[in-house]
């Protein structure tokens, strides 16, 4: 309809818990914040953490990790058709990460396109891996090279690529990052989607 939705997600990290809250309204007020996944008798030590929201149209995904961090874990979501009234069972997104320190998060568009997919960008222990939300499913992870590192052209040095923050103009995708090595220079690099 004409009223946005409007969705937040936070971690409870010493309780390993991740949450869910929706407003329907535009932001006026909000529903009881939901428990989207919390520790198993299982996996004790494992939790999830690190989620994150995003929509397209009236598809909405919730992404986040589980596992412990400084260990390996899984991406995980859960996705909703209908802007949130009924959500899918959680799913693998990609299965047996590198390492549960990283980035995750949603590209952002800079103008108010609303049409096209979503993109999510992962960043593990020396791999990034991008990929896209159609409303339905996600796309195989496609390995990101560039954004692990490349060598300066002008003075031949390694330049460790790291601290991305990515957005998409059009179908442009463009990394702003830094240098976490001995330059440390700031680089944009960009690429067509």
């Amino acid at each position: 309809g004409d009223t946005p939705h409007v969705y937040i997600a936070w971690d409870n990290q010493p309780r390993k818990q991740v949450f869910l809250a929706q407003s329907a309204d535009g932001g006026q007020s909000f529903g009881e914040p939901v428990l989207i996944a919390g520790p198993e008798p299982d996996l004790a030590l494992d939790g999830p953490f690190n989620i994150r929201v995003g929509t397209l149209k009236d598809s909405v995904v919730l992404v986040w990790q589980s596992g412990r961090a400084g260990g390996g874990c899984n991406q995980l979501y859960q996705s909703s058709s209908d802007a949130g009234a009924t959500w899918s069972d959680s799913q693998s997104m990609i299965d047996g990460l590198l390492g549960c320190e990283q980035t995750n998060e949603f590209v952002r568009r800079i103008s108010n396109e609303a049409d096209g997919p979503l993109y999510f960008l992962t960043e593990t222990k020396g791999q990034d891996f991008l990929s896209m939300w159609n409303g339905s499913q996600w796309s195989q992870p496609e390995a990101q090279q560039t954004l692990s590192g490349f060598e300066e052209p002008e003075i031949y040095t390694e330049v460790i690529y790291g601290c991305h923050r990515p957005a998409l103009l059009g179908e442009e995708l463009y990394i702003v990052g830094c240098d976490e090595g001995e330059g440390g220079d700031v680089w944009v690099t960009s690429r067509d989607l």
